[in-house]
This record gives C-alpha cells, structure tokens and sequence, in this order.
C-alpha cells in the first residue's frame, strides 16, 4: 500500500490590534519540543522592536527572519526550513496582511510540502475594511482563531483598529498602512469606531 505522504496544516490567527496575535505566536512556539522546530517571519514593512524580531505591542520580542514587503515567495530561499519538514516543521508568519497576492500561492506551497503553517495578522484594516489577502487565506486555513481586544471607550469586546492621528480619527482617504502602536492605534467596538469620510450604505 502507497504511504500518504503528509500535508500540512494551515492556521490563521486573526484580530485587531492589541488582541494577543503575537503573544499567541510566542505560546505556540513555547509548546512545540524537539525534533519540531518553527522559522518565523515577518515583513521588512514592520520594524517595532528592531528589524530582526516579531514584537508585541507590549514589549515582548521574538526572533525572527526578514521578508522583502510584497515578496513572501523569499521564504523558499531559507533552504533549511526543507530539511526538517519530515518532523513536522512549523513556519510561522507575522503580520500576513501587508504581503501580496503571492502569499496565497506561498502558503499553498509550504502546505504541499508538508510544513504546517500559522500565519497572524489583521483581518480588518483601520477602515474596518477586509485586510490584504487575508480572506483569501482564512477561507482556505485548517483553523482560524478570532482573537479580541477591549474596546478603550466603552470595556466590551473590540474587533476593530481605530487609527488615531493628532487626537482625531483618521480619515478613510488616509493611507492604508501606517506602522505604530499605542501612539497611534486603539481597539474599538463597532459601535465606537470611527471613520470619517467611510461611505455609507443608503438604507431605503
């Protein structure tokens, strides 16, 4: 009889800022044991906490490997990661929402290699809008964890990212990605995001 070779499995954790996305990734890399072992990476886009680390919007630091913005496809340079994908490597990618269309096909890839992949990332931009290529990949993942903050006006659970600029909600024309943290982003509740200049639905 032929052996199935193995597949991997696809994991996306989703949800605003400030929602644990990375203190999640930091759990999962403390559980897995050798001979399992996990590469993380991130895009160059994201340089909180030094260039070279994942980093929690509350100080933890994670090493991690470097992508190009746009350009997921360089994971397939880290020829090391191939090696040991019979014990069950584990590729880790953070931040998924700023990368391309590419992303998609990359993580079709790593799964046929039979590496299991987590990818973490914001599922709404500050718009409250679909972010990146992240639907595309949660409708293809194994499993996806929605994770939630606090909203800062009201205390209730907040699945929104509310940009703040000069004390103001940032606009909806405003650009797409702007890197920061608490100086310049909030967890909100729908019903306490705000987006002026956000078209809206005419209900007749």
């Amino acid at each position: 009889m032929k052996t199935m070779e193995k597949k991997g499995r696809l994991e996306i954790i989703a949800g605003c800022m400030f929602s644990g996305k990375t203190k999640m990734i930091s759990q999962i890399i403390s559980q897995e044991k050798k001979p399992k072992k996990c590469y993380c990476y991130k895009p160059d886009t994201d340089n909180r906490g030094g260039l070279n680390y994942i980093s929690t919007n509350y100080g933890e630091n994670i090493l991690a490997r470097v992508l190009p913005f746009n350009a997921p496809e360089e994971i397939f340079r880290d020829k090391e990661i191939f090696t040991l994908q019979k014990n069950g490597t584990i590729i880790i990618i953070d931040e998924v929402q700023f990368f391309s269309k590419t992303i998609v096909e990359v993580a079709q890839l790593l799964l046929k290699q039979g590496l299991d992949v987590v990818a973490a990332g914001l599922d709404l931009d500050f718009r409250g809008e679909p972010f990146g290529f992240m639907p595309q990949l949660m409708a293809a993942a194994d499993k996806i964890t929605k994770l939630t903050a606090t909203c800062t006006v009201c205390g209730e659970k907040a699945n929104r990212t509310q940009r703040i600029i000069n004390g103001e909600p940032a606009h909806y024309n405003d650009p797409l990605i702007l890197i920061g943290g608490s100086n310049k982003y909030e967890a909100r509740c729908i019903k306490h995001h705000i987006v002026p200049g956000k078209p809206e639905i005419i209900v007749f």
